[in-house]
């Protein structure tokens, strides 16, 4: 699955590193209606006899039972029609018109693209065909086009070469190409304070692609294989916490129903959020082996609960089995009683550290800080404030963890 996504992104780049070789690119005009429905043209300033292409893309799963294939393409100046035409959708979403001309002069014009209920809209400009460009902004034009085109080449190259492009080099190559847009925009118009600012950004960011591409240790083919392989770990172990999680809570409402109490559960919810914060930072090993404990307490929890279950069922012989309907234990809240159980018990373990602790006054500290977790616990416990009270003890467990490391490492 992760394969085919990488293919499939790796294929839409290319096709987008392609497009920008040819195509100056533009900023795109997206409507309210939808994010997902695109449109642009091949240029933004056009003389009077250029030919005028509409292109865009849609997604069909965003727009219900539509059956028809077309886009429906409107061309306007101010209040009048200058132009329609009828485009073909393809497979992949992606549309592209038949040269259109601009019937209704020079001014600004509007091209609407329109599929089922959505719409969505992209400006454009026609020119005076007399406009005379002066050295100074064809030298920024050509300059700007020849650094942009260097730098779509370098990432095709390695595209292509399947080595993994940072997001860092990404984001710097858009932002120069929509710079590079402007700048070619401004010197079609003759704007030539426009044009050196919007060059100047254009360069400086495009220069910094290069930097970033040259600067990272680009992985190689088996070095990338191995990214997908973490990265392949990681899916699985989002998929187990999140089967872990569903566990959990449901054990979790057993117990409550039952009137069952154990410091397990404490336990259990720390590792799940431990495992979480290890999953979000790629961390796979780790994530691994918190897991593999958390299904381990996990199937201990259960061992207790079903020895519960039988407890409950002696005291009742009389019972029947089939219903297996429990007698609940004389506590007032299992809540606050899971809680509390969970307090005193990491409040001994403090305790025993703070023995072995002896002159460490970093460990010192963090046991104190552990002890004031469980104060406010505990307060949280009386107000009834149980989701504040799984909070401080999750953090008590994890000032106590770091505790024994560090008493361990001495």
């Amino acid at each position: 699955m992760l394969g085919g996504a990488k293919r499939l992104a790796t294929s839409l780049l290319v096709s987008l590193l392609a497009a920008a070789a040819v195509i100056p690119l533009l900023p795109i005009t997206y409507s309210q209606s939808s994010q997902s429905f695109a449109v642009t043209t091949n240029k933004s300033v056009y003389h009077t006899n250029d030919r005028i292409i509409v292109a865009g893309t849609i997604n069909f799963d965003d727009n219900g039972d539509v059956k028809t294939k077309f886009v429906a393409i409107k061309m306007t100046k101010e209040d009048m029609a200058c132009g329609q035409q009828n485009a073909r959708i393809e497979r992949d979403g992606l549309f592209i018109s038949r040269s259109l001309k601009a019937l209704c002069g020079v001014g600004n014009y509007n091209v609407t693209a329109s599929f089922g209920t959505q719409s969505t809209t992209v400006g454009f400009r026609v020119a005076h065909d007399e406009v005379i460009e002066n050295a100074e902004l064809i030298k920024i034009r050509d300059n700007i086009t020849q650094a942009r085109d260097k730098v779509t080449t370098k990432i095709k190259e390695l595209v292509n070469a399947d080595y993994p492009i940072s997001t860092t080099a990404v984001e710097k190559y858009q932002l120069g190409a929509l710079e590079a847009s402007l700048a070619i925009e401004s010197a079609n118009y003759g704007e030539s304070a426009s044009a050196h600012k919007h060059a100047d950004k254009a360069l400086g960011y495009l220069t910094e692609t290069l930097d970033v591409l040259s600067s990272e240790k680009l992985a190689s083919p088996s070095q990338s294989a191995a990214v997908d392989e973490n990265m392949q770990r990681i899916a699985t172990a989002i998929d187990r916490y999140d089967r872990l999680s569903d566990i959990y809570h449901t054990l979790v409402t057993l117990a409550e129903k039952n009137h069952f109490s154990d410091a397990i559960f404490v336990e259990i919810h720390s590792l799940l959020v431990e495992a979480k914060r290890l999953v979000d930072t790629k961390d796979a090993n780790s994530a691994e082996s918190t897991l593999a404990l958390t299904e381990s307490l996990m199937d201990m929890a259960r061992v207790k609960l079903v020895e519960q279950a039988g407890v409950t069922y002696t005291n009742n012989p009389r019972e029947d089995n089939s219903r297996a309907v429990k007698a609940p234990l004389p506590i007032h809240n299992p809540q606050a009683s899971n809680l509390s159980v969970s307090a005193d018990r990491i409040e001994e373990r403090a305790k025993k550290q703070l023995e072995l602790g002896g002159a460490n006054t970093s460990a010192q500290n963090l046991i104190r800080q552990t002890i004031n977790f469980v104060n406010s616990a505990r307060t949280a416990i009386d107000d009834g404030q149980y989701q504040s009270a799984r909070g401080y003890l999750s953090n008590a467990s994890k000032c106590l963890n770091n505790v024994e490391k560090q008493i361990q490492s001495t």
